[in-house]
């Protein structure tokens, strides 16, 4: 019998495997993220808060109305003129003296700031299901380095791939690799909510978030065009540079989103942070100088003859 080397054969299909590990890390923290932020984490009921420091959660002309309830109820024996005060001010912005908060009353998270809605949707969902009291500033620091663990080896396994599977080969495998691991995960979504809802198909189905097809078709497929061009220029300097060298330089990708967050979506506000992300920036900068300059080959020697 003749033994067949399907290594030999099939070259490509070699680093199938590191690219799926690769997008599957990647893969897996966006959906842990985007079912934090589904419509049961992201619902807040008035009656579910026990002190001002949950509402950090929410954001809005509501949540201060409730911080003016909630705070009511340590000034039961404030003076006349402040009652006098609460009674000329809007209804609904009265404080509740009877302490009790309309439980039909409720509050969603902010939607204009997508960052900030998904953390605090996250905190929110391990404080009412997992019992876990975290703040949402240390609920972003978890989210940040997860995103730096991720992020940072997602191109690792292109380093373990053959020499002739590297650059414009890996794109096609990564390719693969993400439509096969995102279909995983919606399976295994959709299996979840399926048990959840007593094996109701319509049921799993429309607790599945929405997919906007309409509204997202033209601006998903120009992003998405982008990342992919933004995606085949890594894996190639990558290839040519190193991991060291070549993925940190790929990073310089989130100063130009940085810029877009600042001067066109309004993400970042207050001149202080605006000036600390500068200051950021520019050692980023600096960095990828330095790095640049490491990887540039030696001078030639220059031979003086006598």
């Amino acid at each position: 019998e003749k033994k067949v080397d399907f290594k030999r054969k099939s070259p490509e299909f070699k680093i199938s495997i590191p690219a799926a590990v690769s997008r599957a890390m990647d893969a897996v923290f966006s959906w842990t993220a985007q079912s934090a932020c589904s419509d049961e984490a992201a619902e807040l009921t008035t009656d579910s808060f026990d002190s001002t420091h949950d509402l950090e959660l929410c954001k809005g002309a509501k949540a201060k109305q409730i911080v003016r309830q909630l705070s009511s109820r340590s000034g039961d024996d404030k003076d006349d003129a402040t009652d006098a005060d609460a009674d000329s001010s809007p209804a609904a912005l009265q404080p509740s003296r009877s302490h009790e908060i309309d439980p039909s009353k409720r509050l969603r998270l902010q939607k204009g700031n997508g960052t900030y809605a998904v953390v605090s949707a996250a905190a929110y969902y391990l404080r009412k299901h997992c019992n876990i009291h975290i703040s949402i500033r240390q609920m972003g620091l978890v989210f940040s380095a997860a995103g730096a663990v991720w992020g940072g080896s997602i191109l690792v396994p292109l380093h373990f791939a053959g020499r002739t599977t590297k650059g414009l080969s890996y794109v096609f495998s990564f390719a693969v690799g993400a439509t096969l691991v995102n279909l995983a995960l919606w399976v295994l979504r959709y299996n979840y909510l399926l048990k959840q809802h007593k094996h109701s198909h319509l049921a799993a189905y429309h607790s599945l978030p929405a997919f906007h097809f309409k509204a997202m078709a033209l601006p998903g497929a120009l992003s998405g065009l982008l990342w992919s061009v933004g995606n085949i220029s890594s894996i190639l300097s990558v290839t040519y540079l190193g991991e060291g060298v070549g993925y940190s330089m790929t990073q310089s990708a989130m100063l130009v989103s940085g810029l877009w967050g600042i001067f066109w979506f309004k993400e970042i506000t207050s001149l202080h942070s605006i000036r600390g992300w500068m200051a950021s920036a520019s050692l980023a900068i600096a960095g990828i100088l330095l790095l640049s300059y490491n990887h540039m080959p030696p001078l030639p020697k220059v031979v003086l003859k006598h």
